[in-house]
């Protein structure tokens, strides 16, 4: 399977909030699975990310935040975090998880995060 890293981050709370319900065990077993091939991939994404900021700007004194001196520099780097948020990854090892009725009245989901789980899950 193959997702852009935006959306693969972007779901990375909803599929946090998930893996902390009590789920069927076949259910459970998957996404665990899942969470062990997608976080290498999301700490490789805020890594890249932050090399930007600190490549384009200046932290703030709790270093939470980034300044960029001008509007242009700010540009480039909101560029290149475009592009990079806009990169594949191939998810060689996950297949989109079928959930049946049973394992739906299961869960508590918002429809929040089934719109950003919609790459994993199909109903």
């Amino acid at each position: 399977m193959k997702i852009k890293l935006a959306q693969l981050v972007n779901s990375d709370g909803a599929l946090g909030r998930l893996i902390e319900e009590r789920l069927p065990a076949r259910l459970s077993f998957t996404l665990a699975s899942v969470v062990r091939v997608i976080t290498p991939r999301i700490q490789d994404y805020n890594e890249a990310r932050l090399a930007i900021l600190r490549e384009y700007g200046t932290p703030n004194e709790a270093g939470d935040q980034y300044r960029f001196p001008d509007i242009e520099i700010a540009k480039k780097a909101w560029a290149e975090m475009k592009e990079l948020e806009e990169t594949e990854v191939e998810l060689a090892d996950i297949a989109p998880i079928r959930l049946d009725e049973r394992m739906l009245e299961a869960i508590q989901i918002t429809p929040q995060d089934v719109l950003a789980l919609n790459w994993l899950l199909q109903l």
